[in-house]
């Protein structure tokens, strides 16, 4: 059996491993860093269309585009029918180690383009706060780069799994030859 060599720490959490309790706004989502109006979850609609989005008069707002939603592997043109995702969810981040971040860290995890996605709102909202032991996006041709993002940004961001959880997503990293 190939076992996956992964730099993820592993740890038991406890109710007292963080400062206070969650509050989404902590996490300066959607915030316009380069003052043009455009919010994070808008410049990720423009960068993830494929093809020409429409914007709104005032150009700050994307509504009209194409979306490929890999969660789904359905198509979408409009964005109201999108959400966009934190492939590792804020709540998520914070319960594995997060939660003791600086504000500064916090929001920019929460903005960080490399966590977002474009996708389906309905599959997102099912989604919640879950990890990859909990929850997979329904297009299985997609599964695999879902947990390769994931370990990358576990990673990055030096987040630690559980024993339990750590077992489940070694042994979905080995199954899709992830992590060798």
């Amino acid at each position: 059996m190939i076992r996956p060599t992964l730099a993820i720490s592993l740890f038991l959490l406890s109710k007292s491993a963080t400062a206070a309790e969650y509050d989404r706004s902590d996490w300066g989502v959607w915030s316009d860093f380069d003052n043009d109006c455009m919010n994070t979850r808008h410049e990720v609609l423009l960068i993830q269309a494929h093809g020409t989005a429409k914007l709104s008069p005032d150009g700050c707002y994307v509504s009209t585009g194409r979306w490929f939603d890999p969660y789904t592997g359905k198509v979408f043109n409009r964005s109201s029918e999108l959400d966009v995702d934190h492939i590792v969810p804020l709540k998520w981040a914070y319960d594995h180690g997060g939660g003791n971040w600086t504000a500064k860290a916090k929001v920019s995890f929460g903005n960080d383009m490399e966590n977002l996605i474009a996708v389906d709102d309905g599959t997102n909202q099912s989604k919640g706060a879950k990890g990859p032991d909990e929850w997979l996006p329904p297009n299985h041709q997609y599964r695999c780069q879902y947990l390769a993002d994931w370990k990358h940004l576990i990673e990055k961001y030096k987040l630690k799994l559980r024993s339990a959880e750590f077992r489940i997503f070694n042994k979905q990293l080995t199954a899709c030859g992830i992590g060798k």
